[in-house]
């Protein structure tokens, strides 16, 4: 049975929890952010730009999506356009050039707090969108599960879906599988939307040099189904030899099954590294590109259903 989530961010403090953010975005939206423009509960948007602090001229990026079309279920969405922003006041010189994005979390007078607890294994993230997007823009939608330990975050899952393309007219459901990298049990998750998903690997920071003009729209977020435990999962019993692991300039994954014809490596912040086609039951990737750490695979069928996945250590 599908659960609403209670994430919040990890972007800026640690220890102190934030508000359960409003998944459904049909609450009154309020001004928590000293002097910025209303955001929904549990949220922080770049909208926290438009603080007299910062920049009263920076325009609104983040609305209440309540006309046809902009929710999947009740009556409002959460829309996030990719504007150009002033790096004055307050932040001048550190905030990016462009923004339009929303992640999970809360402001304290001036400090933004993180940490609403989160202790489940989902399998799937669930929610709708519509994205249109400009000169090649992407946009997307991204979760992250971790567990504090001894100050330090430790990443136990993460998934990410981002799009390069407009979408259909309307409102389409979307999946994210997460993919996990270990056992533990987090105590904390963020979850993430840029209408321009300019973000750095490790999640923490946004890139500038988004394209002014796109768009996402999003709606009714939940979680679905248990992970139990990091051990490979496998679909038909698929047998996949992949050798060496940990890996240092190359891999190979090889299997004597016919129903696996693709390939895909992620990172750990659940972003597809390199996608490959068996030949023959057979692939190479070289790894001279990856940076040394923990990844996970995936083999696919022609239907991209799930064969099986595992972790892939590279070493350099």
């Amino acid at each position: 049975m599908k659960k609403l989530l209670l994430l919040t961010t990890s972007l800026f403090s640690l220890g102190t929890f934030a508000q359960a953010p409003d998944f459904t975005f049909e609450g009154t939206w309020s001004n928590s952010t000293f002097g910025s423009v209303a955001d929904p509960t549990g949220w922080v948007t770049s909208n926290l730009l438009t603080s007299f602090l910062i920049s009263s001229s920076n325009p609104i990026t983040t609305t209440q999506g309540t006309a046809a079309g902009n929710f999947c279920q009740g009556l409002a969405g959460m829309r996030l356009e990719t504007k150009k922003m002033q790096t004055v006041g307050l932040l001048a010189g550190t905030i990016p050039d462009t923004c339009g994005f929303a992640f999970s979390g809360s402001i304290a007078g001036t400090v933004l707090k993180d940490g609403v607890a989160f202790t489940q294994r989902p399998l799937q993230l669930t929610y709708c969108y519509n994205t249109t997007l400009v000169g090649g823009d992407t946009s997307g939608v991204g979760i992250r599960l971790w567990k504090w330990q001894g100050g330090t975050r430790v990443f136990v899952a993460t998934g990410t879906n981002t799009y390069i393309a407009n979408s259909p007219a309307g409102m389409t459901n979307q999946v994210i599988n997460l993919n996990y990298l270990n056992n533990l049990i987090p105590d904390s998750a963020l979850f993430l939307v840029g209408s321009s998903y300019k973000f750095p690997i490790n999640g923490l920071n946004l890139r500038k040099k988004a394209k002014v003009g796109s768009t996402i729209t999003v709606d009714n977020f939940a979680t679905a189904g248990t992970f139990v435990g990091i051990k490979e999962r496998t679909v038909g019993e698929l047998a996949l030899n992949v050798f060496p692991n940990p890996a240092n300039t190359f891999v190979r994954f090889a299997t004597e099954n016919a129903d696996a014809t693709s390939l895909e490596i992620y990172d750990i912040t659940g972003k597809i590294v390199s996608t490959h086609t068996f030949e023959n039951g057979k692939i190479q990737v070289a790894l001279s590109t990856y940076q040394s750490g923990l990844y996970v695979y995936k083999v696919y069928d022609n239907s991209k259903q799930l064969l099986k996945a595992g972790k892939l250590t590279v070493t350099h």
